[in-house]
C-alpha cells in the first residue's frame, strides 16, 4: 500500500510504528468485510486551539459498530471476531502506538453505516501551515 503523494507530516513519524498502524487498522477493516467492501484510507491536516495535528482516517465500508462495542474497541483483548482470527489486540496496538505520537483515536461508526478510524497525532511545530488538501486512495475487496 503506498500513498500517490506522501504527507510530509507523516513521513516525520516513525515508519515501522506507522506502518504497524496501517496494518492493523486496514486489517480490522477486511476482517469486518467477509464479503467484501471498500477501505479508504486519507491523511489531512488540521489546526487544533493549540498546535496543529496531522490526520489519517481509515474508512470501511462494513457494518459498523454499535455504541457499547465502539466503547470498547481500543481495549486489550476485546474482540467481536473470534470466529475469524480476531485476538482483540490490533486495535489496542493502535490505541499505543497514537499514544506513543502524542495523539488520539475518534471512531466514527453506527450499525449499517460502516466505520472510519481517525488519528490525529500533534504535527512539528512550524510544519504545517494551516489546513491540508486530503490525500486519498481507495481499495476495494471482493
Amino acid at each position: 500500500m503506498e500513498f500517490c503523494e506522501p504527507d510530509p507530516v507523516w513521513q516525520c513519524a516513525d515508519k515501522d510504528r506507522l506502518s504497524q498502524l496501517l496494518m492493523n487498522l486496514v486489517v480490522n477493516a477486511r476482517q469486518a468485510m467477509p464479503e467484501g467492501g471498500s477501505i479508504t484510507i486519507a491523511t489531512s491536516r488540521c489546526m487544533t486551539d493549540t498546535l496543529p495535528c496531522a490526520v489519517l482516517k481509515v474508512r470501511d465500508s462494513g457494518p459498523g459498530m454499535d455504541e457499547a462495542t465502539r466503547q470498547r474497541a481500543l481495549e486489550p483483548f476485546f474482540t467481536t471476531k473470534l470466529e475469524r482470527g480476531g485476538t482483540g489486540m490490533g486495535l489496542a496496538i493502535v490505541n499505543g502506538i497514537v499514544k506513543q505520537f502524542g495523539g488520539s483515536v475518534r471512531i466514527d461508526t453506527a450499525p449499517g453505516r460502516g466505520c472510519t478510524f481517525e488519528i490525529h497525532c500533534p504535527a512539528e511545530p512550524g510544519g504545517i501551515g494551516g489546513a491540508g488538501e486530503a490525500r486519498c486512495i481507495e481499495s476495494h475487496q471482493g
